[in-house]
């Protein structure tokens, strides 16, 4: 049982945050958010496959990869003040999450339907250490492969060292 499959309009990270209420409504089969509305939105090739199993396989790979997530108390509301009310979500960064633009859309339900929406991008940035040693690795390769192999001999001569008259490694 081999083959290839290949999912087609895939988001690389989705996350998805909700108030403790919203949980049975954003699961539900005929939800137009969340997981199930991700299941309509993601093509899978070839046609004549099991498309929903995939999916569901396809999503559980994706959260077990930490770079989808969902979180059902995650949007906390203030008071209301001249008939709006004010929200905070805190998201976590996953730590596969590329860097690179992304969308964030807010979703307003009542009774289950969509009343209003908002969208921001956000930008993933790399920064400090990981940004300078990407930077070595790909635009200064020859000097990153010396230093490689120079921090390979130190840890091999202090593994050495350590390890010197205890009957070697095996």
């Amino acid at each position: 049982n081999t083959g290839d499959v290949t999912f087609n309009d895939v988001p690389d990270t989705y996350i998805l945050l909700t108030s403790s209420g919203l949980k049975d409504e954003i699961d539900s089969p005929q939800s137009s958010l969340g997981f199930t509305a991700l299941e309509k939105q993601i093509d899978v090739e070839p046609a004549d496959s099991d498309k929903s199993f995939l999916i569901r396989e396809f999503v559980k790979l994706q959260k077990k990869n930490l770079v989808y997530a969902s979180d059902a108390d995650a949007v906390q509301y203030a008071t209301a003040a001249g008939g709006l009310r004010t929200f905070t979500a805190v998201a976590t960064i996953p730590p596969k999450m590329k860097p690179g633009t992304y969308t964030i859309e807010v979703f307003a339900l009542e009774n289950g339907a969509v009343t209003g929406t908002a969208t921001k991008t956000l930008t993933v940035k790399e920064t400090g250490f990981p940004k300078q040693l990407s930077n070595l690795a790909f635009n200064h390769s020859l000097l990153y492969g010396i230093m490689a192999v120079l921090v390979a001999l130190v840890a091999g001569l202090i593994t050495g060292v350590l390890f010197k008259g205890k009957g070697g490694v095996h």
